[in-house]
């Protein structure tokens, strides 16, 4: 059962090109007024679809808090399928390693939950994760 005095709320999104297979990742970590914590984005080359860019936007998230020493969280993100398929404790191929080591790091968690919210909820996120997508793509014209 999660701690609600210290639960901070972990909103994640990615984003991806289908042109190039690039892939951005942003991540906003609020406490539960809504004041943030912390946040980030990132970006890899090579990333296969955009349900893994929503995977390891997540996987970011939830290790950038651990690593901050916060030990319940709810992490909200935008993407459906990627709730449905980690509350159902499914597994889709293309994700099954990040999603591994999603539960791996949970293990160290006093609580952790999952939930879907409407992408209106998770625009700081989503801006995040598209200046991830556009690094990438200027890493890749300098090159």
């Amino acid at each position: 059962m999660p701690n609600l005095t210290t639960t901070v709320q972990c909103f994640s999104d990615g984003a991806w090109d289908n042109a190039t297979g690039r892939g951005g990742m942003g991540w906003i970590i609020q406490n539960q007024e809504g004041a943030t914590l912390l946040q980030g984005s990132s970006h890899r080359c090579y990333v296969a679809s955009a349900m893994v860019a929503e995977a390891l936007a997540m996987k970011e998230a939830i290790s950038s808090a651990t690593n901050a020493g916060f030990t319940d969280l709810l992490c909200l993100t935008d993407c459906k399928s990627l709730t449905d398929l980690i509350t159902v404790n499914s597994s889709v191929t293309a994700i099954q390693g990040i999603l591994h080591d999603v539960d791996v790091m949970s293990r160290y968690l006093n609580s952790i939950s999952f939930s879907f919210i409407p992408r209106i909820k998770n625009k700081a996120a989503d801006r995040l994760a598209k200046a991830g997508l556009v690094v990438a793509s200027l890493n890749s014209v300098m090159l």
